[in-house]
């Protein structure tokens, strides 16, 4: 049985990121090039991905930028 994912691995801002990887990744951009962009592991870009991993913010500041993105906290 799988377990539940936690749930900061469900909010609205995580489900954009998320998102904009699939987008990267239909768009041509490979894991392994974004995840050094970003400055992470390939291995910790895919955790993030797939919800497995909870994000800190300044991953996922690192992440918008080699995503061309801003995260805009309201």
């Amino acid at each position: 049985m799988a377990r539940p994912k936690p749930a900061a691995t469900k909010t609205p801002l995580v489900a954009q990121v998320r998102a904009a990887i699939r987008q990267a990744d239909r768009g041509g951009v490979s894991q392994s090039d974004l995840a050094r962009r970003a400055g992470m592991a390939r291995s910790q870009l895919s955790r993030l991905m797939h919800g497995t991993a909870t994000p800190a913010i300044d991953g996922l500041e690192r992440l918008a930028r080699a995503l061309g993105k801003k995260i805009v906290l309201t």
